[in-house]
């Protein structure tokens, strides 16, 4: 690393070889610092060393916005907020101008004569990219220049800044609504997929930054033009950016706890666009299947087929959280789902030829609505969905179907009563003792979490619910399937904090299973199965 530093300090930047040497001398600087980020002390002592020097560098060519030295100092900036997570916000106020300047250059491209473009801004330092072309009848040789080194530090400004947002979470809060407006302006920007996509992934860590009771008033901003801009995408057949727009409105709407003043049309064009969605997603699937029609199908070329079939269907598997969201956040638009949306999900376990990717996604879409919607559509959906949870988790082999089955089953067993649920408890609880052993790790997790939720939910003996308990206690701490590990300890805590009565009898066995959980995850600091607050109630016991 010295080494390095040295060099910057010495080598000019008078000619394009010397800032080139410069430039990638900063780029091999972050990817040192990444490699020694485990070593907390090193990386704490190396890493402010070079923020420092990189501030002052930004700082001393900031006259000039189009430096060539400013994308991979921003690079640099993502790397350690990557790194330092949190504890970067005490350079936030440093770094954050040359970040929002990164993100505000105008890129402007200019069509000029060729032999105008040669006599003038020859000595460009390597910032400006000629390229000299025939219009023929309509105008002859023309020459294109662009400033491809703004455009550089523009793209890294929105990586770096997403990086920096997501690391440093509600401390950005200061430069979350200049932001906000910034993203909002290149989310249909046409001269970088990277920055449209950075935009639109943003927005997440932008409404994460903001007090609760402000995002509701972000998100009437935000969902307009991510509307929109689904819209369009779907006019144009784009499904990278559809399955992109889908994800990221989902994960928006999960930082808010209710509608409230959310406009309510939202929900109905939301849902539209997904149904036109589903429909070019069902084109794609059938150009899929006519292109394979007439081949040979080998193993090479099923494999070939079944991926690019995976990749027509994609569309579909990021509807999943999206459709959860809409039940959620608009309830009176449920209907709607079920009349619109999920017939398509629901054909796929009626078809002969779904694939193993079909059948999950349909299985978690149902698991996601099954959890938000109303009592009276979860009573009637109830018998036909569970039972299609049963028959999954027992008879199919593919691992991922068995475990959204799984998982289903307990969300069931969650949100069923008792009086629901015991016509399907011994066939419920013969499936997961068959699975009790299986060597699937994700799906085994899930059986331990499932029956300890109809132990907790389902069973009014006292001793079958004991004996339940304690076959799930055998196998925790869970932490393959990380979502489901934090929901599972967090809630025995909060029943063994609350002393619950199911525990009654064995409270003893309850104490220990949560020291076990928490003992795991002092040694295993980088995975997290325990919230913070789950992880400092275990430490008084």
């Amino acid at each position: 690393m010295p080494g390095l530093q040295n060099l910057l300090s010495t080598v000019p930047r008078d000619t394009i070889q010397q800032i080139s040497l410069r430039v990638h001398t900063i780029e091999c600087i972050g990817y040192l610092l990444t490699s020694i980020k485990d070593n907390k002390e090193l990386f704490q002592k190396d890493s402010t060393v070079i923020m420092n020097s990189l501030i002052g560098m930004q700082k001393q060519f900031s006259q000039e916005k189009d430096d060539l030295h400013h994308p991979p100092i921003l690079i640099v900036y993502g790397q350690i907020a990557e790194a330092m997570q949190g504890d970067f916000s005490h350079y936030l106020p440093l770094v954050f101008p040359y970040v929002f300047q990164g993100l505000t250059l105008s890129i402007e491209a200019k069509i000029d004569e060729p032999l105008s473009a040669q006599t003038k801004n020859n000595t460009t330092n390597g910032k400006i990219q000629k390229v000299t072309f025939d219009l023929h009848m309509l105008g002859g040789l023309k020459t294109l220049e662009l400033n491809t080194a703004a455009l550089e530090q523009k793209i890294e400004a929105f990586h770096s800044l997403y990086q920096i947002a997501n690391a440093t979470k509600t401390s950005f809060y200061p430069y979350a609504q200049q932001t906000l407006d910034v993203l909002l302006e290149h989310m249909s920007y046409r001269n970088s997929k990277a920055i449209k996509e950075n935009s639109i992934k943003t927005l997440v860590t932008i409404l994460q930054a903001l007090p609760i009771q402000e995002r509701t008033v972000a998100l009437n901003k935000i969902v307009p033009k991510v509307i929109q801009q689904f819209q369009n995408a779907i006019k144009i057949q784009n499904d990278e950016e559809i399955v992109l727009l889908q994800a990221n409105l989902a994960e928006c709407f999960k930082t808010i706890q209710s509608q409230e003043t959310l406009n309510t049309e939202f929900g109905t064009q939301i849902l539209q666009c997904l149904s036109e969605s589903l429909s070019l997603c069902k084109l794609l699937k059938k150009d899929v299947k006519k292109e394979y029609a007439n081949e040979d199908m080998d193993e090479a070329t099923q494999e070939e087929f079944e991926e690019k079939y995976d990749e027509a269907n994609e569309i579909m598997q990021n509807m999943i959280d999206i459709i959860g969201q809409i039940v959620r956040l608009f309830p009176t638009l449920e209907n709607v789902v079920v009349n619109s949306i999920l017939p398509d999900f629901f054909e796929v376990f009626t078809k002969e030829n779904s694939t193993d990717s079909e059948l999950n996604t349909s299985l978690c879409t149902f698991d996601e609505f099954l959890q938000y919607c109303s009592v009276q559509l979860f009573s009637k959906a109830f018998p036909d969905i569970l039972t299609k949870f049963i028959d999954l988790a027992k008879n199919y082999q593919d691992s991922n179907v068995k475990q959204s089955s799984v998982f289903g089953i307990g969300l069931c067993a969650k949100r069923a009563s008792v009086e629901q649920f015991t016509p399907f408890l011994n066939l419920a609880l013969e499936t997961l003792n068959e699975l009790y052993t299986s060597s699937q790790s994700t799906v085994f997790e899930n059986v331990i979490a499932c029956i300890f939720k109809i132990a907790l939910y389902q069973i009014n003996d006292q001793g079958l619910k004991n004996n339940l308990f304690l076959k799930s206690f055998e196998k925790m701490p869970i932490k393959e399937d990380l979502e489901e590990a934090c929901n599972l300890h967090e809630l025995l805590c909060v029943l063994y904090k609350e002393q619950n009565q199911a525990f009654v009898d064995i409270m003893p066995q309850v104490k220990n299973t949560l020291l076990n959980i928490g003992n795991w995850q002092q040694q295993n600091i980088k995975t997290f199965i325990l919230n913070e607050e789950s992880q400092k109630y275990i430490q008084t016991l």
